[in-house]
């Protein structure tokens, strides 16, 4: 059957490609769903469309006309392209793969400069559904719904099956395994359709941000024979860690029972900016050695500065990014606030940039920046009682009550008996169940470096949402078991 549409999804079950250490071990399940009808639309760009995980190769024409190619054609392509994949690749893959009954739109052209670029979801659970991103360049692009009609639906709303048991299968997708598939067969069917031989090189990139970074990482690390060049900035590899510390901040609040007005907070967060700015050496609004900053300002300091803000709508996202509208977002009204910065205040403040600690003493993860936004202590205003009360992110709320509590709820009602010793056993429970699809922090990149892949990885220092210093951890970590033989400078020169 032959159906095109400008922008489609498809869908299908997979089989999981494990490749965990001795440390990250972990079982999946197998479901498959069936493919959908597509109406046809004739538009200027429309995507090769498997019923099943699929790469849908997006090739621009500078003339930007549709180019319909026979249905039988394609199919022939598909096959051909499958069918000339070594024995290895396809038992990887698995049957679901094999196009027996491939639904097809198309839009090829000959202007391709033998270059795969994909780009990868942003925050949350999202993947992305956007291929145009190497067109530009004269690259095909690629995108993948990984089998949970992904382009619609956010694997939050599937991890977890109808009877409350986790989903496996979307697990180790969204982890990892759909970019891989995609990649590897977007590949071979770039190949065939260009009549490429087997020694001509197809160059593949990869971009992403924030989870698009964690899913960067992911490939580099599992699929690392893929890829020529990744950008991962901001990765949330350490997943469940990184979920559960957006309740941080609201169990500071609730362990010291005071929630304090955004405005007190934000006006803590700028006069920490205007002192430590200049420690660089610049003024330029940025603090780039937030290093300098925790050894030379205290945040008492602050302590009965005036600060003032006007009513407002305010708009958060739930993952400290709280002044950015997008998809998603939520909004509330604050009044107008005015008073003076309170020691209150800036001991949520300080707890916040301090981070997590068990009863013990014990640092359990790490930390935002000083001089971050504190967007996930942000407070709720309730209007009868004329106060602010607690508000938790749905961002950490939800991960704890879907992916540690196995309950199908969107947030955790309250925070009543929670500790930090109870932040981290969820923590710990999140890094075990989860360790072999969500977790991206496998130090061991030979396999990428053995096939001249080059990481760009980059972080803000002052990310609100995930801490800079994570990245910092997992560089270490990868310094030290791919070349913890060499001496420190010798070590630095192989990373570069």
């Amino acid at each position: 059957m032959f159906r095109a549409k400008g922008s489609t999804r498809a869908v299908g079950g997979r089989p999981q490609r494990l490749r965990p250490d001795a440390e990250e071990a972990g079982s999946s399940g197998d479901t498959q769903r069936d493919s959908e009808e597509v109406p046809f639309v004739e538009d200027e760009r429309t995507w090769i469309r498997w019923p099943v995980s699929l790469f849908m190769a997006l090739i621009y024409r500078p003339i930007w006309k549709p180019l319909v190619v026979a249905g039988s054609e394609i199919t022939d392509q598909i096959a051909h392209a499958y069918h000339h994949l070594p024995e290895n690749e396809k038992n990887k893959i698995g049957k679901s793969l094999k196009p027996s009954h491939p639904t097809i739109g198309s839009n090829f052209a000959a202007a391709w400069e033998a270059r795969d670029a994909n780009v990868a979801g942003g925050g949350g659970f999202s993947l992305s559904s956007d291929a145009t991103g190497g067109l530009s360049y004269g690259a095909a692009g690629g995108a993948t719904d990984a089998g949970y009609d992904g382009f619609d639906t956010s694997y939050d709303e599937v991890v977890l099956h109808g009877n409350g048991s986790i989903n496996w299968d979307a697990a180790h997708m969204f982890g990892y395994q759909a970019l891989g598939e995609m990649t590897l067969i977007g590949k071979t069917i770039a190949e065939a359709f260009y009549g490429l031989s087997k020694d001509e090189k197809i160059y593949t990139y990869y971009e992403g941000c924030s989870d698009g970074g964690r899913e960067g990482m992911s490939q580099v690390q599992r699929w690392g024979e893929l890829y020529d060049g990744v950008i991962a900035g901001a990765p949330a590899f350490r997943f469940a860690q990184q979920q559960v510390l957006h309740v941080l901040s609201s169990t500071i609040e609730h362990t010291l029972d005071y929630y304090p007005p955004p405005c007190e907070l934000a006006k803590i967060v700028n006069a920490t900016i205007a002192a430590c700015d200049p420690l660089d050496g610049r003024t330029d609004g940025v603090v780039s050695r937030t290093d300098l900053c925790k050894l030379n300002f205290d945040l008492k300091s602050i302590i009965g500065e005036s600060y003032y803000c006007a009513e407002k709508n305010n708009t958060s996202l739930g993952f400290g990014f709280n002044k950015r509208q997008a998809p998603g977002s939520t909004s509330s009204y604050q009044p107008e606030q005015n008073g003076t910065v309170s020691a209150e205040d800036v001991a949520v403040a300080q707890a916040v940039y301090d981070g997590l600690f068990n009863k013990k003493g014990e640092r359990a993860y790490l930390s935002w920046q000083i001089a971050s936004e504190l967007g996930d202590a942000t407070t709720e205003y309730d209007e009868d009682s004329d106060s602010w009360t607690l508000s938790i992110p749905s961002t950490g709320g939800e991960y704890v009550t879907k992916f540690i509590q196995l309950l199908d709820l969107d947030n955790l009602s309250n925070l009543d008996g929670v500790t930090y010793d109870t932040l981290v056993e969820w923590m710990t429970i999140g890094m075990i169940r989860y360790g072999d699809s969500l977790k991206t922090t496998l130090p061991d990149l030979t396999t990428f470096k053995s096939n001249g892949g080059k990481l760009l990885h980059y972080h803000g220092e002052s990310d609100s949402s995930i801490p800079a210093a994570s990245s910092v951890h997992y560089w270490q970590s990868v310094r030290s078991i791919m070349y913890g033989d060499l001496k420190n400078e010798e070590s630095l020169a192989a990373l570069h």
